[in-house]
């Protein structure tokens, strides 16, 4: 069996901004993420597709059960504004083995695209992976003609590895994946930084100015990383983000 990592939290760390928080998925997030993952249009790059309320239902009861596995190895999480509990979207992390995780399936309402939250999202989750879970790389893949999800894990901070075609069941469709990694050393952080600029997130301030900083350029797209500004101290296959 895979090594899991030497000390994964007992329960799930306090992950926020001031603009977002991560927190473990619940039985009663079903009306809220029927806007989320009910949504047709918003769906449609995802490989799981549109959901029914049936297929919310079982996914959050997944997320439920592997919340409570011993040890975890799936963080199914939904993603909150801030000061509020009605989740607006989610990202998921699973645990390969003691150093690789994969994250996946990362969803948003529509409305909430433009608004700064999506990489507030990427950054908690690289957060809980590298800071929490002592994970030191992380890999994704997302659909080639999902533009908006390609832009948003590049500004999470993955570099683009490659492109690869899988099928996917549950969807009963194919798709064309561009797939991307992040290292804990690849920006120059140790798990130090991660822990101590983590602790100081939820200070930033309303000037995203500073959050990110352009630190190169690959395959034609442009790789961000997160920085704090010192003004505001502040189970199943691998999917593809939507």
């Amino acid at each position: 069996m895979d090594r899991m990592p030497g000390h994964p939290p007992r329960t799930l760390p306090v992950l926020e901004t001031a603009l977002v928080r991560l927190r473990d998925h619940r039985a009663d997030d079903l009306d809220a993420m029927r806007s989320v993952w009910g949504d047709a249009d918003g769906m449609r790059h995802l490989s799981t597709g549109v959901m029914d309320d049936t297929r919310i239902r079982r996914r959050l009861d997944e997320a439920v059960t592997t919340a409570a596995a011993v040890p975890r190895r799936h963080y199914q999480l939904a993603a909150c504004l801030h000061g509020d509990d009605r989740p607006v979207g989610g990202i998921r992390l699973d645990i390969e083995d003691a150093t690789t995780g994969y994250s996946g399936v990362f969803t948003m309402a529509r409305h909430l695209r433009g608004s700064g939250c999506a990489p507030d999202i990427g950054w908690l989750m690289l957060k809980l992976a590298f800071a929490e879970l002592g994970l030191t790389r992380v890999w994704s893949m997302t659909s080639v003609d999902n533009t908006d999800a390609v832009r948003a894990i590049t500004r999470f901070g993955f570099t683009p590895t490659g492109e690869t075609e899988r099928y996917f069941a549950e969807a009963d469709t194919t798709m064309r994946l561009v797939t991307g990694r992040v290292r804990l050393r690849a920006a120059g952080w140790s798990r130090r930084d991660w822990v101590g600029r983590g602790a100081l997130a939820g200070r930033r301030s309303a000037d995203p100015r500073g959050w990110y900083q352009l630190v190169g350029q690959t395959a034609g797209l442009v790789v961000r990383r997160a920085v704090i500004s010192l003004a505001s101290c502040g189970p199943s296959s691998p999917q593809p983000s939507l």
